[in-house]
């Protein structure tokens, strides 16, 4: 729908932490879901590849009030693995919204990281 269509626009058609490309593999998440109160709009909402976008809506990725991301210790631990994952710990972002209106509202970057992840 219009969310997700302008969510991938503003984030340039590349995910926010990887700078992938690929269309098919790109997938808009809701930062704060609808179903807990998030609005249905760009700045609550993030492009990433999709096993990506998986860690970050199962708690074991977030995204921290400076745009870095954070992997939780708990995906080693839980599966034994996430070597690959855990590389991109503290790395900052590198694709975000060049409209101010439309970057990743600290609230709700805030409210994942109380809420959602497993720190």
């Amino acid at each position: 729908g219009p969310f997700r269509v302008s969510v991938i626009e503003a984030y340039q058609k590349r995910c926010a932490i990887t700078g992938e490309r690929t269309i098919p593999v790109l997938d808009v998440a809701h930062i704060k879901p609808l179903a807990k109160g998030g609005p249905n709009t760009v700045n609550n909402g993030i492009l990433l590849r999709s096993d990506l976008r998986t860690l970050f809506l199962n708690g074991y990725l977030t995204i921290d009030k400076d745009f870095n991301v954070r992997i939780s210790s708990r995906l080693a631990a839980d599966y034994g693995g996430g070597d690959s994952y855990q590389v991109l710990d503290g790395q900052s972002l590198v694709q975000l919204p060049e409209s101010i209106v439309e970057m990743p509202a600290r609230e709700f970057l805030d409210w994942h990281r109380k809420h959602v992840f497993l720190g």
